[in-house]
């Protein structure tokens, strides 16, 4: 026989204002071997009183614990802190609200996560934060990002997270400008007439432009037509 004790199961406390959603978290947690359900809490206050009876290692706080105010989870995040700072939060909650997720981590919580997360994956989050470590579910991780990297309201464009935005280097090559030589006009064909006084330099005229008649291959193939039929017309009258 070994003589190394198995560990202690985490024990939980679950507090939320529906006996149903209570009791179905309890069949739930209960199916994990290491995980033992010591308590549950409908309310503020009593949340408070079971967590300092029973000391659990990690509690599952809803946020709305009331029709009084939207968010008394919150509050019990800061009592808990306070008063039993070992003690881990676990928000669980229906609300995708990035003031309600930040003002949970600003109060203590260790974790965020939605009612309509997996069983394997809370079970996976309870004990990550168990451990020490953060948890999120993947929707409450993006939130997290985004917050985390989005520029803040009325924050004047240049910043960057808060951070003004570097300026652009400047060159540190000294900047010499160079003039350009004139360009020699094009020498006059022989034959043509002497250019006098006031006259503008000959230039050389400009080729005809290439349409898709004229040039390319749809040009070169008129003219190979057009050398076809004069062959054929020269062969007739040969004949003739």
């Amino acid at each position: 026989m070994s003589g190394i004790a198995p560990p202690s199961p985490v024990r939980i406390l679950v507090v939320d204002d529906h006996t149903i959603v209570r009791q179905g978290l309890r069949s739930i947690l209960d199916l994990e071997a290491d995980f033992t359900v010591v308590g549950e809490a409908p309310d503020a206050a009593q949340a408070v009183a079971e967590t300092t009876r029973l000391r659990p290692d990690v509690v599952l706080l809803d946020l709305k614990l009331s029709d009084r105010e939207p968010a008394e989870g919150l509050d019990v995040c800061t009592l808990l802190r306070e008063r039993l700072p070992c003690v881990r939060i676990v928000v669980l909650t229906t609300f995708l609200d990035q003031k309600l997720l930040l003002g949970a981590l600003q109060r203590g919580a260790n974790a965020y996560v939605l009612k309509d997360v997996d069983a394997v994956e809370l079970a996976y989050i309870i004990r990550s934060v168990h451990r020490g470590q953060s948890g999120f579910d993947g929707r409450s991780a993006r939130l997290v990002v985004r917050s985390l990297t989005e520029q803040p309201a009325g924050q004047p464009p240049g910043r960057l997270g808060g951070r003004p935005t570097p300026p652009p280097l400047a060159s540190t090559r000294p900047h010499h400008p160079r003039a350009r030589p004139a360009r020699a006009s094009p020498a006059a064909p022989a034959g043509a007439p002497p250019r006098s006084a006031g006259t503008p330099a000959w230039t050389a005229p400009t080729p005809a432009p290439t349409g898709p008649g004229i040039g390319g291959r749809q040009g070169a193939g008129v003219l190979a037509l057009g050398n076809t039929l004069r062959h054929r017309r020269l062969g007739a009258g040969t004949k003739q």
